[in-house]
């Protein structure tokens, strides 16, 4: 995989692990699972309901489906950031990293920007959400727009990560 054009579909591969942890999540894991199936399968309209009943729940992983449904091919692309701040707003880990994604990739009304996407990272590493350590050494591997390449940074990044214990909920 080209590193550069991470796919956003990979974070949907799995509902985050605690949306399996407790009997009373069973519907809303439902709800997840149904939505991310619909929306593999490009059937843009149940995949928007789906997840749009999480958000009716209060649960930021509606808006991260949301965004990555509209980054990803839905008519409705340029909404994508806005789905992501309010992810992120609900409390969703990986509404920072997928911000910072948007502007390393570019997209919808948004410039590639290196800069900002670090910026993005940043604020979640304070935020305490490790995994936007592993994003932020993709950045310093591969540089870009604003930021050249830099292999001591992301070696350092992607060495904090892993001493965190973590992985991207991918």
């Amino acid at each position: 995989m080209n590193p550069s054009r991470f796919s956003p579909l990979l974070l949907l591969a799995g509902a985050p692990a605690w949306l399996y942890s407790h009997p009373a999540n069973a519907e809303a894991a439902t709800r997840w699972t149904t939505a991310v199936r619909q929306h593999q399968a490009q059937n843009w309209p149940a995949a928007r309901a789906g997840y749009a009943q999480l958000v009716a729940l209060g649960l930021g992983v509606g808006w991260r489906g949301l965004g990555l449904l509209r980054e990803l091919g839905d008519p409705e692309r340029d909404w994508a950031r806005d789905c992501y701040e309010r992810a992120r707003a609900a409390g969703d880990d990986c509404g920072h990293w997928l911000i910072g994604n948007l502007h390393r990739r570019g997209g919808p009304g948004l410039v590639q920007d290196a800069t900002e996407a670090r910026r993005w990272y940043e604020r979640g590493l304070a935020a305490g959400h490790g995994d936007n350590g592993f994003f932020l050494g993709l950045l310093y591997e591969v540089g870009g727009p604003g930021l050249p390449a830099d292999w001591a940074r992301a070696r350092d990044s992607y060495a904090a990560y892993a001493a965190g214990g973590g992985a991207p909920e991918i």
